[in-house]
């Protein structure tokens, strides 16, 4: 798999969701929220063109179990968005801005793409170089992250899994314990479950 397509499905998949812009978001450079979203998108991303049935980029938002995610963030779900690309349906939400919030990836069972352990043998060198821990729990697999955003540090966690089609979960926020691989799961679980 070449980097410049995963670069190029991210960029699509990123300037599908820049919101409005305002002075408070001046110092969230549009590549900076991208470095956060790189690894994330890596693992939802890597994918062909689907040849199986599509979803409506609406189906990836009832997917997102915004409720839980408020709860688990102690803040409302702002700026809430859905679109389609070549890697699915994603939906991403800021609770409230985007240094935290959480989005979902997910193609429908019988489309094209990597196995669980194909996709983990891609992460696994790229991760590593980061400091990045992987964890795989039988059919969910799980990574956190981190990365330097205009001086701040934003952590991720992201849970997917393979079975009925792939599915993916993530989390980000400046406050790390908001982040844990614990919660993605779970959240992961609950969206796992709206999708059956």
């Amino acid at each position: 798999m070449k980097w410049s397509f995963l670069l190029q499905t991210d960029r699509q998949v990123y300037s599908a969701h820049r919101p409005v812009r305002s002075r408070k978001d001046a110092p969230w450079k549009p590549a900076a929220v991208a470095a956060v979203a790189a690894l994330t998108l890596m693992v939802q991303g890597w994918t062909g063109i689907a040849n199986g049935e599509t979803a409506s980029a609406d189906d990836g938002c009832r997917l997102l179990p915004i409720a839980e995610l408020e709860s688990h963030f102690g803040a409302q779900a702002t700026a809430v968005r859905a679109s389609e690309s070549l890697a699915g349906t994603m939906c991403s939400a800021d609770l409230p801005d985007r240094r935290q919030g959480a989005e979902l990836l997910s193609k429908p069972a019988g489309t094209s793409g990597p196995t669980m352990e194909e996709r983990l043998a891609a992460l696994k060198r790229p991760l590593e170089l980061r400091g990045a821990q992987i964890e795989s729990f039988g059919s969910v697999a799980c990574f956190t992250d981190h990365t330097k955003i205009a001086g701040a540090t934003v952590f991720t966690a992201t849970c997917f899994q393979e079975a009925g089609g792939h599915i993916s979960l993530s989390l980000r926020s400046v406050d790390q314990q908001r982040v844990s691989v614990e919660a993605a799961k779970e959240l992961l679980k609950t969206a796992v479950l709206k999708r059956e």
